[in-house]
């Protein structure tokens, strides 16, 4: 019970929010927006016989933003003290995913997946992830923002902080 106690207090202390809880917010994030971005294209009552196949697709393309993610490694920064440098890696990451559910996508219709996995146009794959890319960079400023409301005073003297690169990264955290 002490071991349970003890990996708990790790993975949820205030210090930082661990890797994975990132990760399966930014996952769960593309999927459920995907899908309700595919619901304003398509009324509910076209995809009801289809909704297997739709979250086949949703739950790939899923896997194809945990490739991006992992491979700029959007999950690494403290999500309170996120920056623009933060955002553009989450901009690189969905590209990197389009491109793997483009290829993925194609790999549907020619091989004849279409029971397993519901096709979507090109068109329709890039405004779902123009879409999810909107929505993890508003959520990262939301976080941001509200983190600052909270947390920082009214009362705070304002400063200005000249610098390039790290050092005037470094010097704002």
């Amino acid at each position: 019970m002490a071991v349970q106690i003890s990996i708990f207090n790790w993975f949820f202390r205030k210090s930082a929010l661990p890797y994975w809880c990132v990760v399966a917010f930014d996952f769960m994030l593309c999927v459920i927006g995907g899908i309700l971005i595919l619901l304003l294209r398509h009324p509910a009552s076209t995809l009801s016989g289809q909704y297997p196949a739709v979250l086949h697709t949703f739950l790939a393309f899923g896997i194809a933003n945990l490739i991006g993610f992992r491979v700029f490694r959007t999950y690494s920064g403290i999500l309170r003290y996120s920056q623009f440098v933060d955002l553009l890696r989450i901009v690189y990451a969905s590209a990197m995913a389009f491109f793997i559910a483009l290829i993925f996508n194609l790999t549907i219709r020619h091989l004849g997946w279409e029971s397993v996995f519901y096709p979507l146009t090109g068109r329709m794959v890039f405004i779902i992830f123009c879409g999810t890319t909107s929505l993890l960079c508003a959520s990262r400023v939301f976080i941001k923002i509200v983190f600052e409301s909270a947390l920082i005073g009214k009362s705070a003297q304002h400063t200005l902080i000249y610098g390039t690169h790290a050092g005037a990264i470094a010097m704002t955290n």
